[in-house]
């Protein structure tokens, strides 16, 4: 009876300790609401129906890859509060761009694109 009383506290000092050492870091996706998936899903201007369904996959690196069905690219991306230059291929295309949870507004600076990215 005496060694069960100093076991049981050793056991829940134990448990304790492991359950306060766990990491639920892979849970809570990118901290960053630019980082991720997202995808045309409205586009104005130039070949407007072409762009629909283009995926845009931003990483914290820095790299983009940018793709619909078969074709993809990747690139690198950097940006300021409202501006962003992505870099494919060597073509520099730059953009304004605005932010929420859900949707990115990405108005390119050269031509009359718009376009409406949904995540993904």
């Amino acid at each position: 009876m005496y060694k069960n009383s100093f076991l049981l506290p050793i056991i829940l000092i134990t448990a304790t300790t492991l359950a306060g050492c766990s990491k639920d870091t892979e849970d809570e996706g990118p901290t960053d609401p630019f980082l991720g998936e997202w995808e045309i899903v409205e586009a104005t201007g130039i070949a407007s129906d072409l762009n629909v369904g283009t995926q845009y996959d931003f990483k914290m690196d820095g790299s983009v890859k940018v793709g619909k069905g078969l074709l993809s690219n990747e690139g690198t991306y950097t940006r300021t509060e409202t501006e962003m230059t992505i870099t494919l291929s060597g073509i520099d295309l730059h953009y304004d761009y605005t932010l929420s949870t859900t949707r990115l507004t990405l108005d390119n600076k050269s031509s009359d694109q718009i376009f409406i990215l949904e995540r993904t």
